[in-house]
């Protein structure tokens, strides 16, 4: 039976139907892979974030009341597993220092040297963005990578739109500090 709103499949989801929980799966699954990847710097990890979103999901679907968006619930879901998972990797000493190419702030110039440069400011992004606290990791990728607005990211963190503008300040702050040696190239 096709669902026709977001609101059928979350009910039919808490009926126990497993065609809507594989319909939500399908329409969420590259988000919240997406969001792992970004977190996490690791498309393993991120496969594995992505399965443990949605076993989380299955397993708690009765406790949404919609007093959020779904894609909100389920994108706290994710940033709760992400948030887990570096804490882990971080016990375990096996932090990676890369970020993903996406967080590039340049597009590919025409000739090879300029290239070679915004590779490098590249990677000096991912790693100072790597290097951040959790906290503003986290929204310089929801807003940067995710596209999303102050106030989706406010409600995804449970947090104000002031505390979002903060800590997105604060990022941009620190990349300022410590792309100083690039900032020559870009006035």
């Amino acid at each position: 039976m096709p669902f026709r709103e977001e609101t059928d499949l979350i009910e039919a989801c808490k009926r126990g139907d497993s065609s809507a929980f594989k319909q939500i799966y399908e329409a969420y699954k590259d988000k919240v892979h997406s969001l792992g990847y970004y977190m996490t710097g690791d498309r393993e990890a991120a496969k594995d974030i992505t399965q443990q979103v949605f076993l989380k999901v299955f397993t708690s679907i009765l406790t949404f009341q919609y007093k959020a968006s779904f894609s909100s619930w389920l994108f706290r879901l994710g940033v709760n597993v992400c948030r887990d998972y570096q804490r882990s990797i971080r016990k375990m000493k096996l932090f990676s220092s890369e970020m993903p190419a996406a967080l590039a702030i340049c597009d590919s110039g025409p000739s090879l040297e300029d290239n070679v440069f915004k590779e490098r400011v590249s990677q000096a992004v991912q790693k100072v963005v790597m290097k951040m606290s959790p906290k503003l990791r986290t929204v310089i990728i929801l807003k940067y990578i995710e596209d999303l607005s102050y106030s989706q990211i406010a409600e995804l963190l449970g947090c104000s739109i002031g505390t979002v503008s903060s800590r997105l300040n604060r990022s941009h702050k620190i990349l300022s500090e410590e792309l100083k040696e690039f900032q020559r190239f870009y006035e």
